[in-house]
């Protein structure tokens, strides 16, 4: 090889959702980079660190309930949720209903 090139022969494969995939794919080509691209930069990164190239962590709370109200939106616009409900007797008789 020259000028100290790598031979690119080995194939790592991973499972993960399509839409978070399709997110990935969406935001970096924005970077001018392909998935393939942020993998071997991930992995470059990680041994380099020798270890993560950032801190891994529990979204704050604020992240967390952001995520909740806007995962409920999206069952809502989606037709997922019912009600509103008055009780939690009207909520419970609601999902007996579907037994």
């Amino acid at each position: 090889m020259k000028d100290g090139a790598k031979q690119m022969n080995a194939m790592i494969q991973a499972r993960v959702d399509a839409e978070s995939k399709r997110e990935a794919e969406e935001i970096l080509a924005r970077l001018g980079m392909t998935l393939n691209d942020a993998v071997r930069i991930f992995i470059s990164q990680v041994v380099m660190t020798r270890g993560l190239p950032f801190q891994p962590k529990l979204p704050s709370e604020d992240e967390f309930v952001a995520k909740a109200v806007a995962d409920a939106e999206a069952d809502i616009k989606a037709g997922r949720v019912y009600g509103p409900f008055n009780t939690v007797d009207e909520l419970i008789a609601d999902l007996e209903k579907g037994e």
